[in-house]
């Protein structure tokens, strides 16, 4: 890349660079991506997947559902070369991101869980997630006073 490149965070505010790395390999769930890579100094984020990039690549987010889906690997996006991405992006560019950071951890035990611990005979021995949504919901009306 010539020049440099400033780039505005909402946790850093601007963060200037001149480094980028020219179709880095990208593996997201067993895909291979090819991907141009501008590094920054952010901490404890890995990847930023700009708007752009999931666009082109077919990526759908469901914000109602909180998910993110990647095409199969059987469905082959349109590639398009360097310059057709620069033509198409026009000034003022605006630009989203998804920002995706990964921490693998042990599970958590229910010794390790206040409250929890005091009722053991009532829990499972490993806690994995949070409990499935349910049919009906239950709730506790709360009356003041």
């Amino acid at each position: 890349m010539s020049g440099r490149m400033e780039i505005e965070t909402p946790a850093s505010g601007s963060v200037i660079t001149q480094v980028v790395c020219v179709n880095c390999p990208v593996t997201v769930f067993g895909r291979h991506f090819g991907m141009d890579l501008v590094c920054i100094q952010l901490s404890n984020i890995d990847v930023i997947f700009g708007m752009n990039w999931l666009v082109f690549n077919r990526v759908h987010i469901n914000c109602c559902e909180k998910t993110v889906l990647f095409p199969k690997s059987e469905e082959n996006p349109q590639m398009m070369s360097r310059k057709e991405v620069r033509d198409s992006l026009k000034e003022p560019a605006k630009m989203f991101a998804l920002f995706a950071s990964l921490k693998l951890e042990g599970g958590v035990g229910i010794s390790e869980l206040p409250i929890v611990c005091e009722f053991s005979d009532v829990f499972p021995e490993d806690v994995s997630d949070v409990p499935p949504e349910r049919e009906v919901e239950f709730t506790i009306d709360l009356v003041p006073g």
